[in-house]
């Protein structure tokens, strides 16, 4: 209706800004009604998208009108009382047929431009591991079924079976960028009858309740202590008995090597995971055998970018990374070459986030050192001709440094020193990749 039948004549978001004492996202629209339009009048969303259709029965898009996403100052910066001021000085254009029917995207020409380029530079990141993506477990009571080492090792003292349903379990704040915090916590995976065939699963009632209780008696007695037997027969997500989790049909896929995304983030923070992590249901995961290299590109400014671009927000300055936002990342096409050279550094940055690895000299340096040189591939695979018609070829520069692309752990110093020699091109490279229009968009963006 806002883009058929009226004409925006100022927008401004003002986002996450207390402007109200109640919890809100206050957004100012002032649009003026150019046409009536009948019940079930309204044209299908679909033909508003079609540019024929818009300069025929449309004409009025083609206006633009001043739009500004309000960016919170830092502390002693300038006030929300100023916005007036501010919205003159940072308002920008906005053609009126640039807000689709399927989302607004309150962003500049050059930043939508740029935001369709990367969508079709890619295929998204569901699409891309061929729709394996899943969200974690939800118990439904994770007093019960989420145990911490001491209960873990109490559990198996008591009788040795219970090692066979306790599994190592990560939440939505155990993954950080390039790592997992295991912080001890195992899930009791006992899953439901109607996914796998236990001792008990033809049985009913209590005799069900007694061969469990045979099969796991460490894990029955846990069940039916501190009132856990009640809330586990009251709860609503449960299998076909109340000791058995719900019906999941990708168990399997938790064990094979993955991403995972925490549902809730200020940032892009993913992990590679191939040691068969369970987690709950505050994050998800995405399985691929290129879970590495998908890594490197979702971990990329690119990605951020997209991310702010495309996300939903939440209250204190968090993005929502539920699949159905995450799986929109777009994935460029690479050649197993440039697959292997970024999975070797993606692979070096999650070395060096493991606890041991702080250990070493320069670390934070390294660290960097590797994200910026990854982050230049990322930028080569979104943006070849610009960077080639700088004469920025990192590929083949990462390739003369990883002849056989691969890279140890015990490489990683003497690595990181070959590649920032001063008579070795890459350090210029990735230097002169901030005179790109793109990089210097999207690097702005962060900062």
């Amino acid at each position: 209706y806002l883009l058929y039948a009226t004409a925006p004549r100022v927008l401004l978001d003002f986002g996450d800004t207390d402007i109200f004492t109640a919890i809100a996202y206050p957004c100012i629209l002032v649009t003026e009604k150019v046409r009536e339009v009948e019940t079930g009048g309204l044209p299908d969303p679909k033909r508003l998208e079609d540019e024929k259709f818009l300069a025929q029965q449309v004409p009025h898009a083609e206006r633009s009108f001043p739009v500004l996403a309000w960016k919170p100052a830092p502390a002693g910066g300038e006030s929300k009382v100023d916005f007036p001021v501010i919205f003159d000085r940072d308002s920008f254009a906005l053609r009126q047929r640039d807000l689709k029917p399927s989302s607004w995207r309150l962003e500049s020409a050059t930043g939508l431009t740029l935001l369709d380029r990367i969508r079709k530079s890619g295929t998204p990141l569901g699409e891309y591991v061929k729709n394996r993506w899943y969200w974690g477990i939800k118990t439904g009571f994770n007093e019960a079924f989420c145990v911490d080492r001491e209960t873990r090792d109490r559990l198996i003292a008591e009788h040795k079976s219970s090692a066979d349903v306790l599994k190592p379990l990560l939440r939505g704040r155990d993954v950080k960028r390039w790592r997992c915090d295991f912080s001890e916590q195992y899930l009791v995976k006992i899953e439901s009858s109607e996914n796998v065939t236990h001792p008990w699963s033809d049985k009913t009632g209590k005799e069900a309740e007694t061969v469990f209780a045979k099969k796991y008696p460490a894990i029955h007695r846990f069940f039916n202590s501190d009132d856990h037997r009640t809330k586990l027969i009251d709860r609503t997500d449960q299998g076909r008995f109340f000791w058995e989790l719900r019906s999941c049909a990708y168990w399997q896929q938790f064990e094979q090597p993955k991403l995972i995304v925490p549902a809730i983030s200020g940032t892009v923070n993913v992990a590679v995971d191939t040691e068969g992590y369970f987690t709950n249901n505050k994050a998800s995961i995405f399985v691929s055998d290129e879970a590495r290299f998908l890594a490197a590109v979702v971990n990329s400014p690119v990605a951020y970018w997209f991310t702010t671009q495309v996300f939903s927000t939440k209250q204190g300055g968090f993005w929502d990374f539920e699949p159905r936002y995450s799986s929109q990342w777009p994935i460029p096409a690479a050649t197993p070459e440039q697959k292997s050279l970024c999975e070797a550094l993606s692979g070096a940055l999650i070395e060096l986030h493991k606890p041991a690895a702080a250990k070493l000299p320069e670390h934070g340096l390294i660290v960097s050192w590797f994200e910026q040189w990854l982050n230049g591939l990322v930028y080569e695979l979104f943006f070849p001709g610009e960077l080639h018609a700088r004469a920025l070829h990192l590929f083949a520069e990462t390739a003369q440094l990883l002849p056989d692309g691969k890279l140890p752990p015990k490489s990683i110093p003497e690595i990181f020193t070959a590649s920032r020699d001063f008579k070795r091109p890459l350090r210029a490279m990735l230097t002169d990749l901030q005179t790109i229009d793109p990089v210097r968009l999207i690097e702005s963006a962060g900062k």
